[in-house]
């Protein structure tokens, strides 16, 4: 008889069975799993961050756009207008350039 599983819970030997060495519901396993997600989620809001701010500052080089004027927009409105402006000024199309970019000078 295994002594060792009658001071638990009883449902913690049938979880026990399936987690035999390293448990998954160990305090010590599961809170460097808490400060990995943390770690994940601040990279990834980081790199968001970077992201919208070098697409802003790319447009404020290129176009002559005001940052606080694109402030208000979301991360994929900045992607859109991003694109078209390109598109725009690849096909050398500057009419349609300068009637996008106003709205923002």
């Amino acid at each position: 008889m295994n002594y060792r599983l009658l001071d638990k819970p009883a449902g913690f030997a049938k979880i026990q069975a399936y987690f035999p060495s390293q448990s998954i519901l160990d305090p010590q396993f599961m809170s460097i799993l808490a400060i990995a997600l943390a770690v994940l989620l601040a990279l990834y809001f980081l790199i968001k961050i970077l992201g919208r701010r070098s697409a802003i500052r790319l447009m404020v080089e290129n176009y002559g756009l005001i940052p606080e004027k694109l402030a208000p927009l979301s991360d994929r409105e900045i992607k859109e207008l991003l694109a078209k402006l390109h598109h725009m000024a690849e096909k050398g199309q500057s009419v349609a350039l300068e009637t996008a970019t106003r709205p923002y000078r």
